[in-house]
């Protein structure tokens, strides 16, 4: 079965229906648009009792019939929770007259809602006093059938206790949890489908957060009120989008060869390393030059090709939540704009600009490279025979001309702190 990605909350069900959801694969591909054969409307209270649902569904021209799978039915155990249990305000089991504990029938509506790698289900029931109920979700790579993890019931207690069951689910928190009947403005009244038809409307507090607010508060890992949304959610959205003072990012010194990259690289290592909390690497010009590109010249292609493995390495540590810290010549734009594109897929990128002038490093030549290189005897020289792309706009640009290596150091701690990416000390 052809896989296709649910984007936003996907509302399934029919009022007093059993729950029965089709069994589409929600994976991590391309998202194509599927067309679903349209079904007639019911017209008869028989009909209306029925599930009604498209038969097939065609994805990319490919047609494929769509199958059911009953998930949870009312009085299903789950994990620790009953489908359709009735709690009252105190968690406690709603009781019918002869003692037996109340379990509703009334299964409503339902939406799926994809978080990160994980897929949950929203259902609210029908009944008075209402219920809600979310389940964690698996599905089957293979057949695209949905199971059941974990159900529990969602505690209304602590925001006022019950909520008007079949107006859109409308929750204590005012929030909309997905209907056949009412807009996601739909608010307490029953009888209203807008907040503009709410008579106190004036008197009426609406709570939100957008989601450049929500981004900004998981960034900085900031509170998220309770009310916002269900513990379980918010914590598996922590776990997908940590704060940025816990996310992988990449530190990336280019300037010429002497201009003391390598130096302050390792006091940045050092400095992060006394932090604690990430791994942190250092791939060194010279160290990757020996280990992972040995067999490479110093040709413009083999150039490029060194700081891509360079910028490959980094990516990969920067996924994974550890810091790369890179200190290769990297003399090309292109080039590192390149590295940049594929570490910021991940993290944060800092091009650290070690701005010391030529002339500066061809005095200091502990290495004797820049003599070699006016002599002719070392060509494609970055400086002498080879250009060097100046970084238009780095993160950062130090001196090191009677500046000490710990200042320009404490100079990129400085700016990893004004990003997020480290505490401030």
């Amino acid at each position: 079965m052809r896989q296709f990605t649910v984007k936003r909350a996907t509302t399934l069900g029919l009022c007093s229906a059993a729950l029965l959801l089709p069994a589409l694969a929600l994976g991590n591909t391309a998202s194509p648009v599927p067309v679903f054969k349209p079904v007639p409307f019911p017209a008869t209270d028989e009909q209306k009792r029925q599930i009604l649902a498209s038969p097939e569904i065609t994805v990319d021209g490919k047609t494929t019939p769509i199958g059911f799978n009953a998930i949870l039915r009312s009085g299903d155990k789950s994990g620790n929770g009953v489908f359709g249990q009735l709690l009252d305000s105190k968690g406690m089991p709603i009781k019918n007259q002869d003692g037996s504990e109340h379990i509703s029938v009334d299964n409503d509506f339902s939406s799926l809602i994809p978080v990160g790698d994980k897929l949950f289900m929203v259902s609210h029931f029908e009944s008075r006093p209402g219920a809600m109920y979310l389940t964690e979700l698996n599905q089957d790579k293979a057949s695209g059938k949905l199971s059941a993890i974990s159900t529990k019931n969602i505690d209304m207690a602590g925001v006022g206790g019950l909520w008007v069951p079949c107006a859109g689910s409308v929750t204590p928190w005012m929030t909309h949890l997905g209907s056949e009947e009412y807009p996601n403005n739909a608010r307490l009244t029953e009888a209203a489908k807008t907040i503009d038809e709410i008579e106190d409307k004036d008197e009426v507090t609406i709570l939100n957060i957008s989601g450049t607010e929500l981004r900004r508060r998981l960034a900085e890992g900031l509170e998220i009120p309770e009310w916002f949304s269900f513990p379980e959610v918010v914590k598996e959205l922590r776990r997908t989008k940590p704060p940025r003072s816990k996310q992988g990012f990449t530190v990336f010194f280019t300037g010429f060869s002497g201009s003391g990259k390598s130096t302050i690289a390792n006091a940045l290592l050092v400095k992060l390393m006394e932090m604690g909390g990430r791994p942190v690497t250092l791939l060194d010009g010279d160290i990757v030059r020996k280990n992972l590109s040995s067999e490479l010249g110093f040709s413009k292609e083999h150039r490029d090709l060194n700081i891509r493995r360079i910028g490959y390495v980094a990516s990969e540590i920067t996924k994974n939540g550890g810091i790369a810290i890179c200190a290769p010549i990297a003399p090309y734009a292109t080039t590192r704009r390149a590295v940049r594109e594929d570490v910021e897929e991940f993290g944060a990128f800092i091009e650290v600009h070690v701005a010391t002038s030529i002339e500066e490093c061809e005095r200091r030549d502990r290495k004797g490279l820049y003599k070699l290189a006016r002599e002719g005897k070392i060509k494609e020289f970055t400086g002498i025979s080879d250009p060097y792309d100046v970084p238009a706009n780095p993160e950062l640009s130090v001196e090191t001309e009677n500046v000490d290596v710990d200042n320009c150091a404490h100079q990129v701690i400085l700016k990893l702190e004004s990003m997020g990416l480290i505490a401030a000390e």
